[in-house]
This record gives structure tokens, sequence and C-alpha cells, in this order.
């Protein structure tokens, strides 16, 4: 299988990609104010490990935002899919 067979056999509706990058943005909000109440109470370690949780649930929404866009003309994409 090609590289654009194997990318065809993977499409998701612009539904589904937009409730994916809100859950992740929901989750990810969610993270930063369960890791700024551990930080208030002095768990640093686990503080730092839910906000750096949270960066990584805003990557995964921005790359669900842009992933809305793919195919249309002047659609924001990362600069590596350009």
């Amino acid at each position: 299988m090609s590289k654009t067979e194997h990318a065809e056999s993977f499409r998701f509706s612009l539904d589904t990609l937009k409730n994916y990058s809100e859950a992740a943005l929901r989750n990810s909000e969610a993270l930063l104010e369960e890791a700024r109440l551990l930080l208030q109470n002095e768990h640093f370690a686990r503080a730092y490990f839910l906000a750096v949780s949270s960066i990584e649930e805003t990557g995964k929404a921005a790359q669900t935002f842009a992933a809305q866009g793919v195919g249309r003309k002047n659609a924001i994409r990362p600069w590596h899919w350009q």
C-alpha cells in the first residue's frame, strides 16, 4: 500500500475533527486547572506532569483544527504539511 493509499484510508469527517479538537481543548483546560490546584498545595511533580499533559492536549487540538482545512483552498496548515 502506498503512502497516499494509506492516508486515504484514514479520512475523518469534519464533525469528527471538530469534536475531537473541542474535546482536546476542554481536557487541556481541565488538566491545567488541576495542575494549578496541585501547585498551590505544593505537589510540584504532579503539577508539572499535568501542565505538560495540558500542553500535549493543546497540540492535539491544534493538529485536528488544522486537519479540518486539509484539501481546502486557503486552509491553515502546519508548516510541515505544506
